[in-house]
């Protein structure tokens, strides 16, 4: 199982992070907890940063281009 959850760091900057592991039972009752951390602040923001551009795309009441520095269309 794995779940991601923001923490703020003691300069005051935010990092996301995912955990993922699984509880380990031992006669019904939860005895250990096995897993790693991950800080996924790089691909969070870049998410968010994607989702930002659909809906601004999806809502403009204008045709939007975007190219790249040779000129290919990378979207419409």
């Amino acid at each position: 199982s794995s779940t991601v959850y923001r923490v703020r760091l003691p300069d005051g900057s935010l990092r996301w992070i995912e955990a993922i592991g699984r509880v380990q039972f031992e006669q019904g009752r939860p005895r250990r907890i096995a897993g790693v951390c991950f800080d996924v602040t790089d691909r969070h923001e870049a998410q968010l940063a994607s989702l930002s551009f659909k809906t601004l795309t999806d809502h403009a009441p204008i045709a939007i281009y975007q190219s790249d520095a040779v000129g290919n269309c990378l979207y419409v």
